[in-house]
């Protein structure tokens, strides 16, 4: 290919993105044709939305002409309920705008302590959203003292908790964070007192 058909071409990157499925198409277009290309994509996507959404979920749908030179990685940022919607296998939709629990700077936080059944599932879930929604692999015990006092949980200290957690196998012996069987419990009553 010669330099002056070389520059008439863009680098066209369409994502679609589900909770649980991710496809990424590449490819280089005529300038001229971008529009006609774009028109195409959604339309063969349209044609097959309803295929799709049955077998991977509910999608969304991205076309980008990156700005920058072809080979650099495109970085999205994380966010914490994106995470936590992926893991539970929900729409972010459904989360945003919850009135159990959100994020405050580097911290969950519960809004409504009283829905929970007790202070014991109350700390489980603070651990879960640190683990899950911030990506955190352990808490230290001021992350988790500050989630709780923010949170304004009633009761027991954290220590507390934290050992009656511990010998229900639920948060691991040597440090702050959840056993597999913890965070099932844990997204267990989350799903639960989200109706999801």
């Amino acid at each position: 290919m010669n330099e002056e058909a070389e520059k008439k071409k863009i680098n066209l990157i369409s994502k679609i993105d589900t909770p649980i499925f991710k496809l990424e198409i590449n490819t280089n277009v005529d300038k001229t044709e971008l529009d006609n290309t774009l028109s195409l994509i959604l339309s063969i996507f349209e044609k097959n939305y309803k295929k799709i959404e049955k077998i991977f979920g509910s999608t969304v749908v991205q076309p980008v002409v990156p700005k920058q030179k072809v080979g650099y990685p495109i970085i999205e940022p994380s966010e914490p309920i994106v995470n936590i919607a992926r893991r539970m296998n929900v729409e972010p939709e459904k989360l945003i705008g919850n009135n159990l629990f959100g994020f405050k700077g580097d911290k969950p936080q519960i809004f409504d302590p009283s829905k929970f059944k007790s202070g014991n599932t109350t700390v489980r879930t603070l651990i879960y959203l640190f683990e899950i929604g911030l990506e955190k692999k352990s808490v230290t015990k001021e992350e988790l003292e500050d989630a709780y006092e923010m949170s304004k949980i009633k009761g027991r200290n954290v220590s507390q908790i934290l050992g009656d957690l511990r010998k229900i196998s639920q948060v691991e012996k040597d440090e702050i964070t959840l056993t597999a069987k913890g965070a099932t419990e844990a997204e267990n009553e989350l799903k639960a007192l989200l109706s999801l």
